[in-house]
């Protein structure tokens, strides 16, 4: 009966199954492979490298921000393309990517060693059996405060 009550709290994606709490690594580079196919409708005659940032948002909206390279139309065309395509949908707050966008022979690829920037997994809950005395020493060793009997 409970577990039945706890699977009804657990948010669901639209076809039914849970939502992810947070996109994985992998996710995101599954996502950007998946993109890749697509950037060829936009025009790749020069090589370029293209650094820029993400936001993948929970809702699987995609904000993408070129960063320290001038504006040119293959550019707009690229996050026209990467913008339409929904990132997966999560259970967190938005996930911010930094990686850089290669045209290499007409050929486009995201680099395989993006960084994710921030990812907020929640709040640590733990239960301390005995007094405050043994709290505060729990939480004096998650936060790193030195103490001198360790």
């Amino acid at each position: 009966m409970i577990w039945t009550l706890l699977l009804g709290a657990v948010p669901l994606d639209r076809v039914g199954a849970p939502l992810k709490l947070y996109l994985t690594h992998e996710d995101v580079v599954e996502h950007f492979r998946s993109v890749e196919p697509k950037l060829a409708e936009c025009d790749l005659h020069a090589d370029q490298t293209l650094p820029f940032k993400a936001g993948m948002f929970p809702d699987g909206k995609v904000e993408v921000t070129w960063v320290g390279v001038e504006p040119a139309p293959f550019m707009e065309c690229a996050r026209r393309v990467m913008e339409s395509i929904k990132s997966p949908v999560h259970h967190g707050t938005t996930v911010h990517v930094s990686t850089t966008l290669y045209v290499r022979n007409g050929e486009t690829f995201v680099s395989p060693s993006l960084s994710i920037d921030t990812r907020y997994l929640g709040p640590l809950m733990l239960f301390v059996s005995g007094d405050r005395t043994e709290r505060e020493g729990v939480m004096k060793y998650l936060t790193g405060t030195p103490d001198p009997e360790r």
